[in-house]
């Protein structure tokens, strides 16, 4: 639990500062490529719009922070010239973030970085019974990470995996051992209305194909003889 903690305490700090971020090793260095290189070129060299600190549901400029000393572990805002808007909450106790009609709570080191109106969108928040849930959405890139629950959304089940866009096909590549997969397939933009899973191994080979399709949603359970999946059109 406290390498999970020093993992996100990095995250906040590299959106907090602006920074590209440092890849590291193994799951680490998957999970800080997933939150941070789909933002990347909305924030890295992009001028500061603004910069604001919240406490008691009021947010207040770097000098009245500075009085109300709100600097020491803050609740955060910022937005770039791109449109990007972070929020990062420092403090012990949960943020609750309204934005784009949606409620969010930001547990400590918690954050939800989005570009209005558009996909793009990467939250580490509480569900609604306080466990925490990563998720990542982008054109070519989501990740999924639940703390032990199951997630009932366009982009959910329980455990960890990411969804990316290779050269031909997507690929589905399980962060966890025990993971279920469940995401809705339209977040994927094929123009196919139908596709069939296949099981790869760690060198590239196929291995096989589950035995069913899937349209709307596609839902199964990671086996760990798999190392990734493809997702191959089946009409």
């Amino acid at each position: 639990a406290s390498n999970a903690g020093a993992d996100y305490q990095y995250l906040a700090y590299a959106l907090a500062y602006g920074n590209q971020g440092i890849l590291s090793q193994g799951n680490d260095a998957v999970v800080r490529y997933a939150f941070l290189q789909p933002l990347q070129n909305n924030y890295v060299m992009i001028p500061v719009r603004q910069i604001s600190y919240c406490s008691e549901g009021l947010f207040y400029d770097a000098s009245d922070a500075i009085k109300k000393n709100l600097l020491r572990n803050p609740q955060l805002f910022i937005e770039y010239e791109s449109g990007l808007r972070t929020y990062i909450n420092f403090g012990e106790k949960p943020w609750i973030v309204e934005a784009e009609g949606t409620t969010y709570h930001l547990p400590q080191y918690g954050f939800l970085a989005y570009m209005p109106g558009q996909i793009l969108k990467c939250m580490s928040v509480f569900s609604k019974t306080d466990k925490r849930t990563d998720r990542v959405y982008s054109d070519k890139l989501y990740y999924f990470k639940s703390d032990g629950e199951i997630v009932d959304e366009t982009l959910g089940g329980s455990g960890s995996y990411l969804l990316k866009k290779e050269t031909f096909e997507w690929e589905i590549i399980p962060l966890d051992v025990k993971t279920d997969i469940a995401f809705d397939l339209s977040l994927l933009g094929l123009e196919c209305n139908k596709v069939k899973i296949v099981g790869v191994d760690k060198y590239g080979n196929m291995i096989d194909e589950l035995p069913e399709s899937f349209s709307l949603k596609v839902v199964f359970a990671h086996s760990p003889k798999y190392y990734k999946y493809l997702i191959i059109p089946a009409n």
